[in-house]
């Protein structure tokens, strides 16, 4: 249906200064909280939220300042070639309807999915090698980035295979958002979350210098042979992530009674067993 336009303009007028009062209060509301999310970062990380423009700029400077060492973990920033052939690798997670109809099923969803495996699995280091004629190599020796024709290896690089740097930095937020939820503080309960849900997504951060080329009477040719690295781009660690969380929920959605399934949550047949489902757990669903 479509809105009377004179109404909405009169009513608007009308109303005038009871919206001014109410959207006055909101702003208050909301400079309040975050003049408290400020005094909370500042407490706990000694970082001002006014130096940063995203939560995902936050996620990165919480874990650079207090939990990253390039000496025990060196991220390579990727060259043009390495960050493209990468690029291709990375994807979210399964998003699949396997059997349109059922009856009495079961809902689960993977705790914290992302920051579990951020967590628990591990993650490229080093300078990646080039490697070719991967055919004859054994696929669990192997730690990269292949092309590959369903199990025949090709080519791609390699990467030295560590424990993941985040261990600290995600534990650390996953107590702190169990504590937040223990107090009832739902504001920081969903803080903490975002921040362990964002960092993954930073590394895969292209370059933010964009230009405009004006196609109708610009007859230069454009340079587009220099490659400026992002300065927090390391798309192999986004890829890895959410590779491994493909991996970890693999053996759920191969499953012959499993009916649909979205990046970290299932619909089965029958229920899991009782040691795969918690509320608290890393690796249990619920």
């Amino acid at each position: 249906s479509k809105l009377p336009h004179e109404k909405v303009v009169s009513d608007l007028q009308v109303n005038s200064e009871n919206l001014i009062n109410y959207l006055r209060q909101d702003i208050l509301i909301l400079g309040g909280v975050m003049l408290k999310a400020q005094e909370i970062n500042w407490s706990k990380y000694q970082i001002d939220v006014e130096d940063v423009m995203t939560i995902t700029s936050l996620s990165l400077k919480i874990f650079r300042k207090l939990y990253f060492d390039d000496n025990a973990f060196h991220i390579n920033i990727p060259t043009r070639n390495q960050d493209t052939f990468i690029r291709r690798g990375y994807y979210g997670g399964h998003v699949d309807v396997y059997k349109p109809h059922g009856e009495n099923l079961y809902y689960y969803d993977v705790n914290s999915l992302y920051p579990y495996i951020m967590k628990s699995y591990p993650m490229p280091s080093g300078d990646p090698v080039w490697k070719n004629n991967l055919e004859s190599v054994e696929l669990d020796s192997l730690f990269g980035f292949i092309e590959a024709y369903v199990v025949t290896r090709l080519f791609g690089y390699m990467f030295e295979k560590k424990s993941s740097p985040f261990e600290g930095f995600i534990s650390d937020l996953y107590e702190s958002r169990l504590e937040a939820k223990k107090r009832g503080d739902e504001p920081m309960t969903f803080i903490y979350k975002i921040l362990m849900n964002s960092l993954y997504g930073r590394f895969d951060k292209l370059n933010d210098d964009y230009y405009i080329v004006n196609y109708i009477s610009n007859s230069q040719i454009v340079d587009d042979t220099e490659w400026k690295a992002p300065k927090h781009s390391a798309v192999q660690l986004s890829a890895a992530i959410t590779a491994c969380a493909r991996i970890h929920m693999y053996p759920h959605i191969s499953r012959e009674d499993c009916y649909y399934t979205d990046t970290d949550s299932i619909v089965l047949g029958s229920p899991l067993s009782d040691d795969l489902v918690s509320s608290k757990e890393w690796v249990s669903l619920n």
